[in-house]
């Protein structure tokens, strides 16, 4: 997430508190919306290695029951 943040603060021309928050409200916001992925946002945003989308929709799909 440092990387992440580091870039976010540079190209946004602020802190790295600043971008810490940003990155923060947006991975929020992705996890509101988009509760399928919220496990893949805090992974990637932890620096662990996420599952390929072929592997998300089957987990999905197991979960769904079909």
């Amino acid at each position: 997430m440092e990387e992440l943040l580091k870039s976010v603060s540079e190209k946004a021309g602020i802190t790295m508190d600043q971008a810490k928050a940003a990155v923060c409200a947006v991975s929020d916001y992705v996890k509101d919306k988009m509760p399928v992925v919220g496990e893949q946002v805090d992974a990637f945003l932890k620096g662990e290695k996420t599952e390929k989308i072929a592997d998300m929709a089957k987990s999905l799909k197991d979960k769904l029951g079909l």
